[in-house]
């Protein structure tokens, strides 16, 4: 997978910009805040929707602007090539354009272009809180399978319903009797065990690559990842997932009555990793920390290609500041003979090869 061309208009700092990219690697230079990482963002928007900077669509969109535009043309190897178009409206939903075709469903988005990208915000991941790993593994299985967004989407609405009737039974008793949750648990448990489903089937094909990779980046280390459901369940068979969950949903009711938030379901499930038996969030090194979330990102490559037949595009946003010199050649060589890559940073890189570009005030110079 490689894209042609790439434009973006009232994106944060960039006004109007637009280039051809390299089909292999692709440096990023410029001083900080001169729109260098705004590039990657508006390629993993064309990917996923989202920025892997922000979780607010309004940081994105250009001060005194009402639409931010985001455009790239790219080739596939196993599909035929693809133009994408997102545009992000204040105050409104976001528009999206597949090939000139305007699509009522932004989950349409999901890959058609797949990217993985490294960041500054990596490094947090395995000591961070678990809704960002929640979120890392939304998007990656999204981008592989689409109706895994919808799916996703359906069950944040139904959990939402039944935390909204949670705090009705709370504060009116008389009115809306427990048993008012019943529908609600009947659907959430159903959804909850489609997702989890989902996420074991690829957290299983994930893993297997990270330790793979966690043992080539340290040399001399074991890491062991896993997928930490809040649903005691004994399979991870769907059906039994699905029982398990309404179980618990009915055992926990009154304590969630209490809290007004539902106990169980993937909303609450995690990552786990060890490395050497103990746990790398509280346990291990800063270093053993990055090498875990670099295991888990390289992983993800490798997976998309098994799944997919095409190579994602990749993303390494400031490069050098975040990586120490051996985890920046491991991860490079990783990537850079079958990816085409997007890296920013301050300088010129020794041994990095490709089209450079030059960013300043959200402009190519």
């Amino acid at each position: 997978m490689r894209i042609k061309k790439l434009r973006i208009k009232n994106l944060r700092c960039i006004e109007d910009l637009e280039f051809d990219a390299n089909r292999d690697l692709n440096l990023i230079l410029g001083d900080n805040a001169q729109g260098k990482s705004t590039i990657l963002e508006s390629i993993f928007l064309l990917c996923t929707s989202k920025s892997f900077r922000t979780g607010h669509d309004k940081e994105l969109i250009k001060t005194d602007e009402n639409v931010s535009l985001v455009f790239a043309e790219a080739e596939r190897e196993k599909r035929n090539p693809v133009k994408v178009e997102l545009a992000l409206v204040r105050n409104a939903a976001k528009q999206l354009k597949i090939n000139g075709v305007r699509k009522r469903r932004i989950p349409d988005l999901f890959g058609e272009i797949n990217c993985v990208v490294f960041s500054a915000e990596d490094t947090a991941m395995l000591r961070g809180e678990p809704k960002a790993r929640r979120h890392y593994l939304n998007l990656d299985i999204s981008q592989l399978y689409p109706a895994y967004a919808q799916l996703y989407g359906e069950y944040k609405k139904i959990l939402a319903q039944r935390n909204t009737m949670l705090r009705e039974i709370s504060a009116n008793p008389d009115k809306y009797p427990p048993a008012f949750l019943d529908v609600y648990d009947e659907k959430a448990a159903s959804l909850g065990a489609a997702l989890i489903e989902k996420r074991l089937v690829y957290t299983k094909a994930l893993f297997t690559y990270a330790e793979e990779f966690y043992r080539s980046i340290t040399d001399s280390e074991d890491a062991e990842f896993s997928y930490v459901s809040s649903v005691k369940y004994a399979s991870g068979e769907k059906q039994e997932i699905e029982g398990a969950m309404k179980k618990q949903l009915a055992e926990k009711r009154a304590s969630d009555i209490i809290y007004h938030t539902t106990c169980c379901g993937p909303h609450r499930d995690d990552i786990s990793a060890v490395v050497n038996g103990m746990p790398a969030k509280t346990y291990g090194s800063a270093g053993q920390q990055r090498s875990c979330a670099m295991a888990l990102k390289l992983a993800q490559i490798y997976l998309i290609y098994d799944l997919t037949g095409d190579y994602p595009v990749v993303l390494l946003d400031d490069f050098a500041s975040e990586l120490d010199k051996g985890r920046q050649k491991k991860a490079l060589d990783a990537a850079k003979d079958n990816c085409q890559c997007f890296i920013t940073a301050t300088h010129t890189e020794k041994n990095v090869y490709g089209k450079i570009f030059s960013v300043k005030g959200g402009k190519l110079v």
